[in-house]
């Protein structure tokens, strides 16, 4: 908000402050959002990379004879999504 000389008035400069306050509140808020986003896509990286570990690591136990219900116990999830993950049929790519 521009305001020429004459028209500076105590109520104007009230206004002027307030709009200033509110503008760095919404800055605070908006970098605040920013740094939880990128937080967030750390995070999703980090879960599927997690996830790959463990789908790879499976496959390579299952076939050291373990069987798909002794890999669903031990890494926490259930017997049809071991399945999926030694049918490898969620697009996983295997690193070598």
């Amino acid at each position: 908000m521009e305001l020429k000389l004459d028209e500076i008035t105590p109520n104007n400069l009230i206004m002027v402050a307030a709009n200033r306050e509110e503008m760095k509140l919404r800055n605070l808020i908006r970098s605040e959002a920013i740094a939880l986003g990128d937080e967030f896509g750390a995070s999703k990286l980090y879960a599927e990379q997690l996830l790959a570990k463990c789908q790879w690591r499976a496959i390579r136990m299952h076939n050291h004879g373990y069987t798909r219900d002794e890999l669903a116990q031990i890494f926490n999830v259930t017997t049809k999504e071991m399945a999926k993950w030694l049918k490898n049929e969620n697009g996983m790519k295997v690193w070598l």
